[in-house]
């Protein structure tokens, strides 16, 4: 019997072609259209019901058979034989060494943003305190990075928030103290803009520090949701504060400062298209959509349904767009997860993409609270502790969360058509200590791998697999 569910095929259609995806075999199979309609509606039947369903066409027994083989060509990969293989990995190496370190130099923050993760509307975070990293604390973090690093190492930093300038001190301190280890280094902030001054912009010009700007759109729409502590309007403010840093450091910003922004479910999404169309300054690498976690109720997620129809009839408008941007090499940092979606479904055969897994000896993440403790990253459930700066990080703590991570992608993913290329990871399920299904989050990546898989096999169709291949080389050495 076809089944959907079990043999992991799905059905992509670009402008003139159709295609079965298999996300065992990560193979893509072209088949015709004739195919493609009886495949709509007959995932379920039986053989004898396929060759009925047909008419008793000739060749329908073929069709049938040649599916069937192609459902089979290939042993399921085991979650079960990923997780000894990564966990014997962190088992081996005697000590974890992080490559994206991240440090959250303040719990205080200026603004009172009415979607913020840390604000009242959600139940499961930190809540916004005056508390600040202290010297010692950081002085703690940095033994241990010249402890573990030497010249020469790849590391990145980002600082966090609160609001990180607030406590600028200590990325001055922070940053002077890594430069002297002479590591490969790259440092980023996100801020709200609001109190960077002018000694602040020298300093960040001076050793090259990657800016996202947290923007929401035009003026009204980004006074809307963020206001300061007295809950008034806070645009004019910020945009005052970057236009000068603009103007004092026109090549540097062009090339270092970009633009984050987070909507409502509504019309906010083709104004923010909209106006950055209008103002080429504003640098758009991100949008964020507020929505709820697990059992949160935030008020602005009501209309999420809407959003994302309205996103994707935004994006299908788009296509011919974005086709002819990506072949002509003009993509820019606002369109990293189109990149990164392409590169994955690209490298789908030769790489095993850990999805979700970011506790790992070569490329794993570290969060640094401002109290000195561990967290896989900043968005992770404040349950999930995993070591602090007396003694680095616990390898039993690890061991147990990919234990309960894997577990539940085992119940949750085996049957996802996706999960060989998916990008969610653990934040997207945690909550209390264990791992949730979140379905909203599920069908949202469904759905946008789904897009990109068009895209993907369009670029295939008008340039063939070599110049594709280049093209995908090109983008993996550009968006690194």
């Amino acid at each position: 019997m076809l089944n959907n569910e079990s043999t992991h095929l799905k059905r992509i259609k670009t402008r003139d072609n159709y295609y079965l995806y298999n996300s065992d075999t990560s193979e893509i199979l072209k088949i015709n259209q004739k195919l493609d309609d009886i495949l709509e509606n007959v995932w379920s039947l039986s053989k004898n019901s396929f060759i009925s369903y047909s008419n008793n066409e000739d060749g329908a027994d073929k069709v049938y058979d040649y599916i069937s083989e192609f459902s089979k060509r290939f042993v399921r990969q085991d979650i079960r034989k990923k997780k000894i293989e990564i966990l014997d990995n962190i088992e081996q190496n005697s000590i974890y060494k992080p490559d994206l370190l991240t440090v959250n130099v303040t719990d205080n923050c200026n603004f009172r943003c009415k979607y913020c993760i840390y604000g009242e509307n959600y139940n499961h975070t930190k809540d916004l305190s005056n508390e600040n990293m202290t010297f010692e604390t950081a002085n703690k973090v940095l033994g241990w990075i010249k402890k573990i690093y030497t010249a020469g190492d790849m590391l990145t930093i980002g600082f966090y928030g609160g609001e990180p300038c607030l406590n600028f001190d200590l990325i001055k301190y922070f940053v002077e103290e890594i430069n002297k280890i002479d590591l490969d280094i790259e440092y980023h902030f996100t801020t709200n803009g609001s109190v960077m001054t002018k000694a602040m912009q020298d300093f960040i010009v001076e050793n090259n520090l990657r800016i996202l700007v947290t923007v929401d759109g035009p003026k009204e729409m980004h006074n809307k949701n963020r206001v300061d502590l007295c809950n008034q309007p806070t645009y004019d403010k910020v945009m005052n504060n970057i236009k000068l840093f603009q103007k004092r450091y026109p090549d540097f910003c062009k090339e270092r400062l970009n633009f984050v922004s987070t909507i409502e479910t509504t019309e906010d999404y083709l104004e923010l298209m909209k106006y950055r169309e209008n103002n080429p300054e504003y640098k758009l690498k991100k949008i964020s959509m507020i929505v709820c976690k697990h059992d949160e109720r935030v008020k602005f997620a009501e209309n999420r349904e809407y959003y994302e129809n309205l996103s994707n009839e935004y994006k299908r408008s788009r296509f011919d767009n974005l086709l002819e941007r990506v072949i002509s090499k003009r993509l820019d940092f606002f369109d990293d997860e189109t990149v990164k979606n392409l590169l994955r479904i690209h490298f789908r055969k030769n790489s095993y993409r850990k999805g979700g897994i970011c506790l790992d000896t070569e490329d794993g993440s570290l969060m640094v609270t401002t109290n000195g403790d561990f967290y896989v990253c900043e968005k992770m459930d404040h349950s999930f502790r995993i070591g602090n700066v007396d003694s680095w990080v616990n390898r039993s703590k690890i061991k147990s969360m990919l234990q309960k991570f894997f577990d539940f992608k085992e119940k949750y993913c085996s049957n996802c058509w996706i999960k060989e290329i998916c990008s969610l990871c653990y934040a997207h399920f945690a909550l209390n200590d264990e791992f949730k299904p979140h379905y909203y989050n599920c069908n949202s990546e469904k759905d946008s791998y789904e897009y990109s898989l068009m895209l993907y096999l369009s670029i295939l169709e008008k340039l063939g697999e070599r110049k594709t291949g280049n093209l995908m080389e090109f983008y993996n050495n550009s968006f690194k």
